[in-house]
C-alpha cells in the first residue's frame, strides 16, 4: 500500500512538471496571439507554471524521501501539498469545466491544460485519501 502511495504521489508530481510545460508551451506558441500582448497576463502564465515546477519538485522529493520519518509526519506533510495542489487544480481546471470560464480572463488556454488539470486534481484528492487510510490503519 505504502509502494502505491509513493507512486500515485509521484505521479501526481510529474503531472504538475507536464501541467507546467503546457503552460510554457501555450505561451511560447502564442505570442502572436493578441492577448499575450498583456503584460499581467504573461506574468500570470510565468508564476503559474514556475509554481507547478516548485510545487511538483517538492512532492517528488518528499514522495522519495517517504518511507523515513514518523508516520504522522509523512501523512500531514502528504496532505499538506498534495490539499494545495487539489486547491489549486479545483480553481484552475474544475471551475472551468462547470463554469466554462477561462482561469486568465483574457483567453482560453488549450483543452489539454484542463484535462491535465482535473486529472491532477482527482489524482490529488485519492492519494490523500490512501495516505490516511494507511496511517489509520496502521494504527489500529
Amino acid at each position: 500500500m505504502e509502494q502505491a502511495i509513493q507512486k500515485l504521489i509521484r505521479l501526481v508530481g510529474v503531472s504538475l512538471f507536464i501541467l507546467a510545460a503546457l503552460y510554457l508551451g501555450e505561451l511560447l506558441f502564442n505570442l502572436d496571439n493578441p492577448h499575450f500582448n498583456d503584460a499581467d497576463t504573461i506574468e500570470l502564465i510565468v508564476k503559474s507554471a514556475m509554481f507547478f515546477l516548485l510545487l511538483g519538485g517538492a512532492l517528488i522529493i518528499f514522495s522519495v524521501f517517504y518511507p523515513e520519518g514518523s508516520k504522522m509526519i509523512k501523512t500531514l506533510g502528504t496532505t499538506g501539498l498534495l490539499a494545495l495542489i487539489a486547491l489549486l487544480e479545483y480553481g484552475l481546471s474544475v471551475e472551468n469545466f462547470t463554469k466554462c470560464s477561462s482561469s486568465c480572463g483574457t483567453f482560453e488556454m488549450h483543452w489539454s491544460v484542463n484535462v491535465l488539470g482535473l486529472v491532477t486534481f482527482v489524482l490529488s484528492i485519492s492519494s490523500i485519501v490512501l495516505a490516511w487510510v494507511q496511517f489509520l490503519k496502521s494504527e489500529i
